[in-house]
């Protein structure tokens, strides 16, 4: 395929007929329905293929995008600011993407939640199918609530997360101010909210730890802190993780005009990082990077799907080869075809003239060649050679 067939398929790409697309929605739901049937088949095949550990975390993630789209959200926060919102459910640790919701205004699809936030119908919609399994839910304290945590509880999930001291049913001991380094708490049947004075003051609403505090040296100053602290720190950060390993190779394009595309291209990154962190868990053993597993799934779909070329090239034939198959596949030696002028025609073996003696490059002649590869090789030693060595 050339390069400008290539660039007119991308072009043409699209994943649902304009047709088909609903009337009587609103302008955010009728943009995501263009690429809906795709996000929803990838968010599928990523929590049936692979169960989270215990810790899992909820936080927010903004895709890039600054032209015109009802569902563009701005955080000032995030280091794109602009762009499409999604509400990521995470493997704390791995930051394996279990689930996933696209924000597109007050028309989501949500399940119900104790206090009516939004917030927390979020929650409840991403954990959903983990519910009643015995995980832990870390979030921040834009969806941290005591009604959501009390509702996650009854039903066999902890949870634990940052809390804003005006939300309802939060303890008002907690407002007043303490000193630095000490720490209070108050429990109200199976929750705990902790405050604690470090550079600032910090709360933190939990329905598994105590109050208990641990010991640490940061900066040769030995200080107590508490523990629920140390775990939320260790399982929080996921999603902004996940975010960042996606980002340092994007397959996307910063300038790309048509949004579902670069959504599209999104999707298929987040799909390869789900897939190196598999990998990982799957091969402990061996120290791969992501960006040598990412270089191995090419040359891997390369080897699975080239097509041999069908026409001939004019000009002098190439030296570099692009066919990986040559180490793969079953191939066999063959003499090359007649043709108009010779009976028994001649060409230039592909591994002998790669090399040189005495400062000269070898040309060395063959009659016989790999019909499956169509490359001139001697029997011996070059045709083994060929299909044995990537560098040879």
């Amino acid at each position: 395929m050339t390069g400008q067939r290539f660039l007119l398929l991308l072009r043409c790409l699209h994943f649902v007929t304009n047709t088909s697309l609903p009337k009587d929605v609103s302008n955010a739901e009728k943009s995501f329905a263009k690429i809906k049937p795709v996000f929803d088949f990838l968010i599928n095949k990523f929590s049936t293929v692979y169960v989270p550990n215990e810790n899992i975390s909820v936080d927010e993630s903004l895709l890039l995008y600054k032209g015109r789209l009802a569902m563009k959200q701005y955080i000032p926060l995030k280091c794109a600011r602009f762009g499409l919102k999604l509400y990521e459910l995470c493997e704390s640790g791995s930051g394996y993407v279990w689930n996933a919701l696209l924000h597109t205004g007050p028309s989501m699809a949500l399940k119900d939640a104790a206090d009516g936030l939004k917030s927390s119908r979020i929650v409840t919609t991403l954990v959903h199918d983990l519910l009643g399994k015995g995980y832990c839910v870390f979030v921040d304290n834009w969806y941290t609530s005591p009604a959501l945590f009390r509702e996650l509880h009854n039903q066999m999930t902890d949870a634990v997360g940052t809390a804003r001291l005006n939300r309802k049913h939060m303890p008002v001991q907690l407002k007043t101010k303490i000193t630095k380094g000490s720490t209070v708490a108050r429990f109200s049947e199976e929750l705990k909210a902790l405050k604690w004075h470090d550079k600032k003051e910090v709360t933190i609403l939990s329905t598994y730890q105590d109050e208990s505090t641990t010991e640490i040296e940061k900066r040769c100053e030995k200080k107590h802190k508490p523990v629920v602290i140390i775990d939320y720190n260790n399982s929080m950060g996921t999603v902004d993780s996940a975010d960042q390993m996606v980002t340092t190779y994007p397959a996307e394009r910063k300038r790309h005009k048509v949004w579902y595309k670069k959504f599209f291209r999104h999707l298929v990154n987040v799909t390869v990082l789900n897939a190196y962190v598999l990998y990982k868990k799957d091969n402990s053993k061996q120290s791969v990077s992501h960006v040598e597993f990412r270089l191995q799934l090419i040359e891997r779909l390369i080897a699975e799907y080239h097509m041999p070329e069908q026409h001939q090239h004019r000009g002098h034939p190439s030296m570099i080869d692009v066919n990986p198959l040559r180490l793969t596949a079953r191939h066999f030696p063959k003499s090359l075809p007649p043709t108009a002028g010779k009976q028994q025609p001649t060409s230039r073996c592909k591994v002998c003239c790669l090399h040189s003696k005495d400062g000269k490059k070898v040309r060395k002649e063959t009659r016989y060649h790999c019909a499956d590869c169509n490359v001139p090789l001697c029997v011996v030693p070059c045709f083994e050679i060929y299909h044995s060595h990537k560098n040879f």
